[in-house]
């Protein structure tokens, strides 16, 4: 008989025949361990208390601790299926996996079992345990359910963008749904303290929700380097060929700013950069930087020489309002980066193209292009993962600088990724499993500028990310259903209380009230517990938003999500006060780090909890200090980004009344042109009717003043960010608070919708 008819003959033979172990003898082992588990190979034992065979002739541990395999439910009788599922449902928390456990139940019920049960434990019946996907226990958070599905939201360029339900926009629809459900606004009001706060929450009406992800502003060089918009009268790349270096991207030198400039640019780096995001070592960057002199010889690395255009655009961009030509540089030197170094940095691996990764992901993440930098991040871990920066290089001879310089690159990366997955709600990919990267050595981190020990509580509270994340997650949906917090409730008090063991392990160094020896050292310890009271703030953010819609309900509270929201609001109060001192000293940042981040999530986070109790007294020092800090806000330049999110907040605290007060007039003057460089759109003049131009030239500088053109007709690149939000219906249909349209003599709302329906009309669109 030929190999195929015999192939072909044991195929097609029964199941039965096929077998080597008759039916009548085949059995369940009782008890596998963990290894044999793994490699799926039969786990034999002498003795139920003695180690295996395999584990034995190995030499290794046995031990069983993961759970015992389940059977697929079409294995059973559909009767028993459907039991099962129904007392799953019925008892959530209960243990449903062992007879012990539901004869407790049974027990409970009055329910006469003990015919049922066997000598053994076992039941009379079929022994094999149903699988089900809510066999976990639902409120255990160390093995939480799969978090529920994120959302996809159109691009402003085509395609979708995916957020998840733990992200800072899944929490603006949750406060939209809110605020249409607040009497506040449905009022009608023709006086001119409700016209003032219509007008004040315009500007978040218009705001479309990929905006705040990818906010493709006109004329801002990360839009023209993408290759999305023409030049506009800047220096182009092509220009900034040497006359003596050959045709071509791959083998042209690329000229320098004028020395003066350049350093100017290299020194706002490693001033406003850096000590946030230390991925250079500052002694040995500079040694290279000074031996370029006027040119980046085209034989130098792709990845040195984009690290060191990014440091001179990220520089321009720390520098904007002070410098006049930073648009024209940051335009120049990341259309290089882009179009002629990224297709390089991509396709090799090594630590230089991890620095220039990480440094362009931080330059699109400033400039509104949240998605883009969240994908360079993405390849920045790919290619620190093919270099082996997760790994402290045991195998290699690195020496000292080498191993240290590499642990600093891969815990920044894992820290930046760590947080903008929590705003983004997307998973984190840089906890890989088998990481063993040490942190630095203390001489070699403070000699790049960070306090003793600040990278290890850095890293210690981005660990808290992933939790938060998850559990943020599965109870953000779930805010109009208190039952389901209320069974959480411990899980978070137990998360809670890490964050707070964590800040009470802060050495005396890292703590406040003790003099620091530098303004930076001022500010990353500031920073560091600043992020605390934001994480603390988030994980208990969905317990706000329940007490905000049983407020608007007037519905009975429980004490626990009481509890926990107001833990939510002493975070954020914890936060905006230590964002003050910043401020106080001069340290805080508005352009190339993520201050506003916190600032805006606290701002937004106190805003709701007015919006459900307005008359409320108890945070009336709160209230105070969000004014304080909106105030300083307005005097700084803020990048993009943060000016997208922190006029939505500004929004938000106007409407719940807690904003800073911007005189409207109502009188009937002749309009007067106002000397500013942007206008409202007039294709909705029956908005404007009645109001004094005058009041636009404040409204619409939310933040300070439009910069004007400079030498080379620097663009207009904030337009879209200042004004009020008057555009064509057509190109932004979106009212994000449901507050309805004004016209004139009428405030009309929309009606109530539900949850669900509202997810899918809310970002149809955008």
């Amino acid at each position: 008989m030929s190999l195929a008819s015999s192939t072909s003959s044991f195929l097609s033979a029964p199941l039965e025949r096929r077998r080597r172990v008759p039916d009548a003898l085949r059995q369940r082992i009782e008890i596998s361990c963990d290894r044999c588990k793994k490699r799926k190979r039969k786990c034999t034992r002498p003795d139920e208390d003695e180690a295996c065979v395999a584990c034995s002739q190995a030499g290794a541990a046995c031990i069983s601790t993961l759970p015992r395999k389940r059977r697929n439910l079409p294995s059973r009788s559909k009767r028993y299926a459907t039991l099962d599922a129904i007392v799953r449902k019925l008892y959530p928390d209960e243990e449903v996996d062992t007879v012990e456990g539901l004869a407790g139940i049974a027990e409970r019920l009055g329910i006469e079992v003990a015919e049922l049960v066997g000598a053994h434990g076992q039941t009379s019946g079929e022994s094999i345990e149903p699988w089900s996907p809510s066999a976990q226990n639902p409120a255990s958070f160390e093995n939480p359910e799969l978090p529920p599905e994120g959302y996809l939201v159109p691009a402003p360029r085509g395609g979708h963008h995916y957020v998840g339900p733990a992200s800072l926009v899944y929490f603006a629809k949750c406060v939209r749904h809110l605020v249409a459900k607040s009497n506040t606004l449905k009022k009608p009001s023709y006086d001119e303290a409700g016209l003032r706060r219509y007008l004040q929450a315009a500007e978040f009406t218009a705001y479309k929700v990929s905006h705040t992800i990818e906010a493709n502003i006109q004329g801002h060089p990360a839009t023209f380097a993408a290759g999305h918009e023409q030049a506009l009268s800047v220096t182009s790349p092509a220009d900034l060929r040497s006359e003596t270096s050959p045709n071509g991207t791959a083998s042209r030198d690329i000229r320098l700013p004028e020395r003066a400039i350049s350093d100017a640019l290299v020194n706002a780096f490693f001033d406003r950069v850096h000590p946030n995001f230390p991925v250079l070592h500052k002694g040995a960057f500079l040694v290279s930087y000074k031996q370029s002199l006027a040119y980046i010889d085209h034989t130098t690395d792709p990845g040195d020489a984009c690290t060191v255009y990014m440091v001179l655009t990220l520089g321009a961009q720390a520098l904007e309002g002070v410098l006049g030509q930073s648009q024209a540089l940051q335009q120049t030197y990341l259309s290089i980066v882009i179009r002629e170094g990224l297709g390089r940095l991509v396709l090799t691996s090594n630590l230089a193209n991890v620095q220039a990764l990480l440094l362009l992901s931080l330059y699109q993440h400033n400039a509104g292009e949240r998605n883009t930098a969240w994908i360079l991040i993405g390849q920045a871990i790919r290619a620190a993962v093919a270099s082996g920066l997760h790994r402290d290089g045991e195998n290699c001879d690195l020496n000292p600088f080498e191993r240290n310089i590499r642990r600093v690159v891969w815990w920044t990366l894992h820290t930046f990724e760590q947080t903008v997955s929590l705003a983004l709600g997307r998973p984190s990919f840089s906890d890989v499993i088998n990481v063993n990267a040490k942190i630095p050595e203390t001489l070699f981190e403070t000699g790049i500028g960070l306090p003793a020990g600040y990278l290890q509580h850095y890293v210690s509270l981005s660990h808290f990310m992933v939790k938060i994340k998850k559990i943020n997650a599965i109870l953000s949906v779930h805010y109009q259903e208190p039952r389901q917090l209320v069974e959480r409730y411990a899980g978070v008090i137990a998360i809670h209380a890490e964050i707070i063991n964590w800040k009470k392990s802060l050495p005396d160094s890292l703590s406040l009230g003790q003099s620091f020896e530098t303004p930076i050292h001022r500010r990353l310890v500031l920073l560091l517990l600043i992020w605390a009271d934001y994480l603390e703030s988030v994980l208990c953010r969905p317990y706000l938003l329940a007490r905000v819609h049983q407020d608007l309900e007037q519905s009975v509270q429980s004490s626990e999500i009481g509890e926990v929201a107001g833990l939510s609001v002493s975070a954020a109060h914890a936060s905006v006060t230590k964002l003050l001192i910043l401020a106080e000293y001069g340290l805080l940042e508005s352009s190339v780090w993520l201050d506003f981040y916190c600032a805006q999530h606290a701002i937004m986070v106190v805003s709701l909890h007015f919006l459900g109790q307005p008359c409320s007294t108890e945070w009336d020092d709160t209230r105070e200090s969000i004014a304080s800090l909106i105030s300083v806000s307005q005097t700084m330049r803020l990048a993009p980004t943060y000016r997208i999110t922190m006029n939505v907040a500004l929004q938000l605290s106007c409407i719940a009344g807690i904003g800073p007060e911007i005189p409207v007039s109502l009188g009937t003057e002749p309009p007067h042109r106002s000397d500013v460089s942007l206008k409202p759109n007039l294709s909705q003049s029956h908005l404007l009717s009645g109001i004094d131009m005058d009041s636009f030239s404040q409204l619409e500088q939310i933040f300070g003043p439009v910069p004007h053109p400079v030498d080379q007709s620097e663009p207009a690149m904030y337009g879209d960010l200042y004004n009020l939000g008057y555009m064509d219906e057509t190109s932004n249909p979106w009212d994000f608070f449901d507050i309805g349209s004004f016209t004139g003599d009428t405030l009309q709302t929309l009606p109530e919708s539900d949850p669900a329906a509202e997810v899918t009309h809310g970002y149809e669109g955008q």
